[in-house]
């Protein structure tokens, strides 16, 4: 993609041409994940068919060329890290319903503890806290573990004071429900 995009912005420059009128982004995008490592054709490409981008043909392919003779350590590392966290909350209840209702458990405790002492529940414990001890639980909940499972992912002592004890009577009543409190 990186050579595509830098030939094409040459080339508008050149042309004083946006760089979208000379090649679309989306030809970029489709010659990029048509490349499998060997020789690429960008003619058979949709996006290079058009009459401004067949116009310059010798121009995309040396620079598809040129990308595919690199060296993988040459290439440029992605952007942004995979997220290493659990999936969108909204998203539990089809991935994993158990984990779903393990969420609600958790905030249910966490919104009536900070109801309690009169804070914002996010106060209480962060949302990230919750999120990541519901989707991972730790076997068993036993409050030494909750408050384990709560410090390694940076609740504050109050917070682990407050909270351990009640979360993990929550989550150990899960499991006399017969819902099993970790990951399956």
């Amino acid at each position: 993609m990186r050579e595509l995009w830098t030939e094409r912005d040459r080339i508008a420059r050149r042309r004083d041409l946006s760089p979208g009128r000379v090649l679309p982004d989306a030809a970029i995008v489709e010659a990029a994940r048509a490349a499998s490592g060997s020789r690429l054709d960008l003619a058979e490409l949709a996006g290079f068919r058009g009459r401004g981008a067949r116009r310059h043909a010798l121009e995309w392919q040396r620079a598809a060329d040129r990308a595919l003779a690199q060296d993988e350590t040459e290439l440029p590392v992605t952007s942004s890290p995979l997220p290493e966290g659990p999936p969108p909350a909204h998203r539990w209840a089809e991935r994993d319903p158990v984990a779903a209702e393990r969420l609600t458990a958790v905030r249910t405790v966490v919104a009536a503890l900070a109801d309690e002492h009169s804070l914002p529940a996010e106060n209480l414990l962060p949302p990230d806290i919750v999120r990541r001890l519901a989707w991972r639980p730790p076997e068993p909940p036993a409050p030494a573990t909750v408050a384990a499972e709560l410090a390694g992912h940076g609740a504050r002592p109050w917070q682990v004071e407050l909270t351990a004890v009640p979360i993990s009577k929550a989550l150990s009543r899960l499991i006399e429900k017969g819902e099993p409190a970790g990951p399956a």
